[in-house]
């Protein structure tokens, strides 16, 4: 099994927009009261449990560069607001990691949704049971 540690500044995981479960929920973050009532998630390896601090909702174009990872964070983060639906100011600093869960959207043709947080490892060494 592949060693899935999220190293990066910045990065993202990709997953199916179902109807019924993936990332077909992900739009719904995109009205102001769901995005606020929402703002943490959770990422389980079979290393590594992560909270996720979700502060932006973006629509972007498939091609867009926020696919170009590895890249230097800040400028990532600000490609992200420029392209925000959604979007909570936090603390951004050199040593911190992101993940942007992405998935297809209606929003229109070759868009994509991209829903972005903090990566913050909560607990290593642990057992998925």
């Amino acid at each position: 099994m592949a060693n899935i540690i999220f190293s990066d500044a910045a990065n993202i995981l990709y997953g199916h927009n179902m109807q019924s479960g993936m990332f077909g929920d992900l739009s719904y973050f995109e009205d102001a009261d769901s995005f606020e009532s929402h703002r943490y998630g959770w990422l389980m390896t079979p290393d590594q449990l992560f909270c996720i601090d979700f502060f932006a909702i973006a629509e972007v174009s498939a091609y867009d560069e926020l696919f170009d990872v590895p890249c230097e964070s800040k400028a990532w983060i600000s490609r992200v607001a420029e392209n925000a639906v959604q979007y909570r100011d936090t603390d951004i600093s050199d040593s911190d990691r992101y993940i942007a869960l992405s998935t297809c959207s209606s929003f229109q043709d070759g868009a994509r949704t991209f829903f972005t947080g903090k990566l913050i490892p909560i607990e290593a060494n642990y057992a998925i049971k």
